[in-house]
């Protein structure tokens, strides 16, 4: 088999990029998950203690945003999707 023929194909990049589809796609959803969990835990310890922390909170809230929106904007920076 041939290297230089397997790299002319019209289609060689297909299986990388499935890959780092599925990557993208599962580390959302674990990352949204697992945010979601802090922020519960978050709230169950601030009422336990009488104190809040804005801040802190604001902090979970937009780590949840970028981990939800970065793939889209990578996406659309690169243009693979």
């Amino acid at each position: 088999m041939n290297p230089a023929s397997a790299f002319a194909a019209a289609d060689w990049a297909a299986p990388a990029v499935d890959v780092f589809e599925s990557l993208e796609s599962g580390m959302v959803k674990i990352g949204t998950v697992t945010v979601g969990i802090g922020l519960v835990g978050y709230g169950v310890w601030s009422a336990i203690m009488g104190e809040m922390r804005w801040q802190k909170m604001l902090h979970y809230v937009l780590g949840a945003i970028l981990i939800v929106a970065a793939p889209t904007a990578i996406r659309t920076l690169v243009n693979l999707g």
